[in-house]
């Protein structure tokens, strides 16, 4: 049913279920943190269940497809699917283990500006790999991309004396992260796209494998700073919101997995993308949390970015009144929405302050400085 749909609705909605599932997770997460914003569990325990569901899930989807589907060849589990499968599951641990000192170099916030390389290095590999051709205004819409999620990334508070020298080797750390994880996505894409064997039974043998390595991780506890490492934990009070964030998580793999299929990485790296700054939204109204002017800004420009990236761009050239005309009336009223609510975002309460502000400081008066209460 999927495959007759035409491609740009297919990245509407992989797209649009990646975004929602991506912030339904983080206010599960958040929902469940401390006061403080740590983790009253194990982040090993979690990885594990989440990986765990994902199997779960695979388990079902592929017994219900070979009810459907008798072709031998598809179902015939060998040496060389299960070897192939191990190389994106070792990835995405390494990326996990890799991830925890990282952020203990860098901090969450330098952590999440240098993490941006991902993108870029997950284009080329898109590219490297012939999937999907890209033109200049791709290339150009990708760095925009990067550009908004660096204006939108929170300043961070930490002083560089308390960094150290072990910025250098947290960048490094985030290097190989984003190289990593990138190979890691593009060969699961092109496993899945052109391998004999059926996409569902490869996801569910990666699901094996990545079960088996957080297994594996839950017992050495490489997660020094989780709290608790036993699975009783989640059953505790208030533990619900920690359950929530582990199903949500572990649908969203299977969503990857569809996305990866019928689309392409590059849905994955825009919906990730703008789900930073629809987190952030839900934030403002569901925990009244403050918004920078800089969030909002970063929120446009990868607004654009990825309106830009998708759109037909043999048409970006033509008159305004012929170039509306030719997109689908969805994206139009997507667009739409979507300026409508950062405008009235901008217009509540505390907003308008800031970017009033911000705009003052910068442009009428840069050398004073502003005081907000």
């Amino acid at each position: 049913m999927v495959g007759k749909v035409g491609p740009n609705l297919k990245y509407l909605i992989f797209g649009g279920l990646l975004l929602v599932i991506n912030v339904a997770h983080s206010i599960f997460i958040e929902l469940s943190a401390n006061p403080d914003g740590s983790l009253p569990y194990s982040a090993s325990t979690a990885s594990f269940l989440v990986e765990a569901w994902k199997l779960i899930f695979a388990f079902f989807v592929y017994i219900r497809l070979r009810k459907d589907d008798t072709d031998a060849k598809h179902h015939n589990v060998t040496w060389g699917v299960l070897c192939r499968m191990a190389v994106p599951a070792s990835l995405y641990t390494l990326v996990n283990i890799l991830s925890f000192f990282a952020i203990g170099y860098l901090g969450s916030t330098k952590y999440q500006m240098f993490a941006n390389i991902k993108i870029f290095a997950t284009a080329f590999a898109f590219r490297i790999a012939a999937l999907k051709r890209s033109n200049v205004l791709h290339w150009f819409f990708i760095a925009l991309l990067i550009a908004g999620l660096l204006v939108g990334t929170p300043q961070s508070s930490t002083s560089a004396q308390n960094l150290g020298e072990n910025v250098a080797l947290g960048i490094v750390l985030v290097t190989v992260i984003s190289l990593c994880s990138a190979f890691a996505g593009v060969y699961f894409e092109l496993q899945l796209k052109t391998a004999t064997e059926h996409p569902v039974l490869q996801n569910l043998l990666l699901y094996c494998w990545t079960s088996l390595l957080c297994f594996i991780l839950h017992i050495t506890r490489v997660d020094a700073r989780s709290s608790d490492g036993y699975v009783g934990s989640f059953f505790e009070e208030h533990m619900i919101y920690a359950w929530g964030g582990i199903i949500t998580s572990a649908i969203y793999g299977q969503v990857v997995a569809l996305t990866l299929y019928f689309c392409d990485n590059m849905v994955k790296v825009f919906a990730s993308s703008s789900a930073v700054f629809a987190s952030a939204i839900v934030d403002r109204f569901l925990f009244r949390k403050e918004m920078s002017f800089n969030v909002y800004l970063g929120g446009l420009i990868v607004s654009m970015a990825t309106i830009g990236y998708y759109c037909r761009h043999d048409t970006l050239l033509e008159e305004d009144v012929v170039f509306m005309k030719r997109q689908n009336l969805w994206l139009l009223m997507l667009v739409l929405c979507f300026f409508l609510v950062f405008s009235v975002l901008l217009l509540s309460d505390g907003s308008p302050r800031v970017a009033v502000d911000t705009i003052e400081r910068g442009i009428l008066h840069p050398n004073r400085t502003v005081i907000s209460n």
